[in-house]
């Protein structure tokens, strides 16, 4: 699945966030700055299927029913991510916050 792609890129650069929204380019948040990524813009049909691969059908119909949903997903070797579906102007988007695998620690 491209998400995966999307999220391992974002992961290898040091994101902290992926920005999905239908025909624009996929968008990766370092802290406050935003960068568009070099990758095709995904149609609405695109996140449907993105949206369900996420959520699986059960999940998928609750979405459908309130129009947001909150969940987790994990890549193997790659992370887990915090996600955040809803609709936009009556379109779907998708926002993942990477979790850190890494606790930081106190010392400076």
């Amino acid at each position: 699945m491209q998400l995966d792609l999307i999220l391992k890129t974002a992961v290898d650069k040091g994101a902290s966030d992926v920005h999905l929204s239908p025909d624009i380019a996929p968008i990766i948040r370092f802290n406050t700055r935003l960068e568009k990524l070099d990758a095709a813009a995904f149609s609405q049909r695109a996140m449907e299927q993105m949206a369900l691969y996420v959520l699986g059908p059960e999940n998928y119909k609750i979405f459908a029913g309130r129009g947001e949903i909150d969940t987790s997903y994990h890549i193997d070797g790659v992370g887990n991510f915090r996600v955040n579906i809803y609709r936009h102007r009556s379109m779907i988007a998708i926002a993942a916050r990477i979790i850190k695998t890494e606790i930081p620690t106190l010392e400076y």
